[in-house]
């Protein structure tokens, strides 16, 4: 079974442009490897306007994409909030976000991850209910779980 996430890119103007990988989005997996490998702007523009792959690589050069370049399916969002109601709980465990080294915003220059959750729900029409955490530092979770 895959690890699935987002991959999400907050411009300074507050927009978001997000990518699906299916593999590995644990954060000891893709967290560390994007904290590793991910650090500059306009690398980390170009995975995610390349669209939708498989695995993440630390050269997107070695990356299969689903689709070629022109057929991109990258996803934009006005701002996080439209970033997390796309996003689902259930079939996207992790959301990774870097905002841009520029932004106005809190965690400008750091990637940031929200991971899934579930609580059981006793009087609901389903057995549980999905949300997603606050951000919290890629960096900070990396070290949890080393």
């Amino acid at each position: 079974m895959s690890t699935r996430c987002l991959i999400a890119y907050q411009h300074a103007d507050g927009e978001i442009e997000s990518v699906y990988c299916h593999s590995d989005g644990y954060v000891s997996g893709v967290g560390k490897m994007l904290v590793k490998d991910y650090q500059d702007d306009d690398k980390i523009l170009n995975l995610i306007q390349r669209g939708d792959f498989s695995s993440l690589y630390p050269e997107i050069g070695e990356i299969k994409f689903y689709k070629p370049i022109y057929q991109s399916d990258n996803y934009l969002h006005n701002n996080e909030y439209c970033f997390i109601d796309y996003a689902d709980p259930t079939n996207h465990e992790y959301l990774y976000k870097f905002e841009a080294s520029d932004s106005k915003w809190y965690g400008k220059g750091r990637w940031e991850v929200s991971q899934a959750k579930k609580v059981e729900v006793e009087d609901g029409y389903k057995e549980f209910a999905y949300y997603y955490s606050e951000f919290k530092p890629v960096s900070e979770l990396i070290k949890e779980v080393s």
